[in-house]
């Protein structure tokens, strides 16, 4: 469960102003096309960290699991996740890049990169897209680009990463506010996000401030017990940059719950553990394939909305 949370969070950097609503009254101007706000300059940062899970099983037996993933983005927002299994040794990297509007993978299995270009937004009209099939099948060793599809809105409005909003960034307007600090409210509103169905009781604890890799983290637990047995998450959280623009990840995390292991009860715990935590621009040629792997291109096809049904790319989302 936390992957998915601590994924979704480590490259979530608060730089994108958000449009003014439109008043009712204004409602005759809409034929006018708004401006849409630059893209600002990210924070620059590099990420290592080591997921652990150990299942035990009501015998006391234990297997245990690891992984090595690497996160970055540049100052113009390029992001890599890179994740590498303990149990094969083999790697698989996404990078998403908004200056060309590309997403490329590849890993160590196969000398082959797949590089995705995502559409263009259309004026006047939501558009869907979606990958060709082909792509999207799952075979061993092939890189896989982990999305279905994808639905943007149009050009005239705001547009994310994967929507044809390309080109380089820009400085952020001057004037920036104070330093960002992690609080416990940002922790648990981390928490939070994760949802446990049948709960019976729930503990929150402030676990306070720590130092980890030379930033300063704040703690939080959240135990919730539910008919099968308790689940308990802890986080150590950190902010860094400005209250306007910011990076906001957690560094170290546990996450403990009950287990239906081969009709027995047992337990699952998963430790994910920031060993490396590197302020300032990547290394560039983190966001490139090698150069002797093989090129191939893929593009969106656009289809009814009605018929996209464009699904998430939960396996891949940064």
């Amino acid at each position: 469960m936390y992957n998915t949370i601590f994924a979704a969070f480590v490259l979530t950097v608060a730089v994108s102003p958000t449009l003014p609503l439109q008043c009712q009254s204004c409602v005759e101007k809409a034929a006018v096309p708004r401006t849409k706000p630059a893209r600002w300059k990210s924070i620059p940062y590099t990420l290592e960290r080591r997921n652990t899970t150990v299942i035990t099983r009501a015998d006391g037996s234990t297997t245990t699991s690891d992984d090595a993933v690497v996160t970055a983005t540049d100052s113009e927002g390029r992001s890599l996740f890179a994740d590498t299994p303990g149990a094969t040794g083999h790697s698989s990297f996404i990078v998403d890049d908004p200056v060309t509007g590309t997403r490329t993978a590849w890993n160590s299995e196969n000398r082959e990169a797949k590089v995705l270009t995502f559409p263009a937004a259309v004026a006047g009209r939501r558009s869907c897209w979606r990958v060709p099939v082909v792509e999207q099948r799952l075979l061993r060793g092939e890189p896989q680009l982990g999305y279905g599809g994808v639905t943007c809105p149009p050009a005239e409005r705001n547009q994310g990463t994967h929507c044809g909003e390309r080109g380089n960034a820009v400085e952020p307007s001057p004037g920036d506010s104070p330093e960002a600090k992690p609080s416990y409210e940002d922790c648990s509103r981390m928490l939070d996000s994760a949802i446990v169905s049948g709960k019976i009781s729930e503990k929150n604890e402030d676990l306070g401030v720590e130092t980890i890799l030379g930033v300063e983290t704040h703690g939080c637990r959240s135990t919730v017990v539910t008919s099968d047995g308790a689940h308990m998450r802890e986080m150590w959280y950190t902010k860094f940059g400005s209250v306007r623009r910011n990076v906001s990840l957690p560094l170290r995390s546990v996450d403990e719950s009950p287990a239906h292991l081969l009709g027995q009860m047992g337990t699952t715990r998963t430790t994910w553990e920031a060993t490396s935590l590197r302020l300032g621009e990547p290394d560039a040629e983190m966001f490139h394939s090698p150069d002797d792997y093989a090129i191939k291109k893929v593009n969106m096809q656009e289809v009814p909305c009605e018929a996209s049904n464009p699904r998430p790319a939960a396996a891949t989302s940064h």
